[in-house]
């Protein structure tokens, strides 16, 4: 049987590390492939599907000032 581990798990509250609002976004799918693993998050109606190193639990405020 195979294990699979996210850094993020469903219903997370995350930030996008590039997005220069910082809004909050949920994690709500996950997807494991060869090598990486897959999120889709969403915000309001903005859906986006990240990487994991595209995601943090915390706000960057010094993109948001930026």
């Amino acid at each position: 049987m195979a294990t699979f581990i996210s850094k993020f798990d469903f219903g997370d509250i995350v930030y996008l590390v590039t997005d220069p609002d910082q809004l909050k976004y949920i994690v709500c799918e996950i997807e494991f492939k060869p090598g990486s693993v897959v999120y889709v998050v969403s915000s309001g109606k903005e859906t986006y599907t990240a990487y994991e190193f595209e995601l943090s639990r915390e706000r960057d405020m010094v993109e948001k000032l930026s």
